[in-house]
C-alpha cells in the first residue's frame, strides 16, 4: 500500500511539474506577441460633393443592324435618365 501511494506521489508530482513549467513557458512567449501590435488611427473624410449639372465626359452612339435580329426588351426610354450599372437592354 505504501509502495502504490510512494508511486502515485512521484507521479502526481512530476505532472504537476510538467503541467506548471508548460503553462510558464506559453505565458511567457504569448505575451511576446502582444507587444508587437501595432494599431492604425482611422479618421472619417466627408465625400466631397458639387451642386451644378453633370454631363457625361463622352457620347457612344448604338448601331442597331436590322440584320442582326431585333431589339425587343428596351429598359431606357427616349429622354429619361440612366443610372450607372443600369442595363440598356
Amino acid at each position: 500500500m505504501k509502495r502504490i501511494f510512494i508511486i502515485l506521489t512521484t507521479l502526481l508530482t512530476l505532472f504537476s511539474t510538467i503541467a506548471i513549467s508548460l503553462w510558464f513557458y506559453l505565458k511567457t512567449h504569448s505575451s511576446n506577441y502582444e507587444k508587437h501590435i501595432e494599431t492604425v488611427k482611422i479618421s472619417y473624410k466627408k465625400l466631397p460633393y458639387f451642386i451644378g449639372r453633370q454631363e457625361p465626359s463622352q457620347l457612344v452612339s448604338i448601331n442597331y443592324d436590322t440584320s442582326q435580329g431585333a431589339i425587343h426588351d428596351w429598359f431606357v426610354q427616349t429622354e429619361t435618365k440612366v443610372t450607372q450599372n443600369q442595363p440598356l437592354f
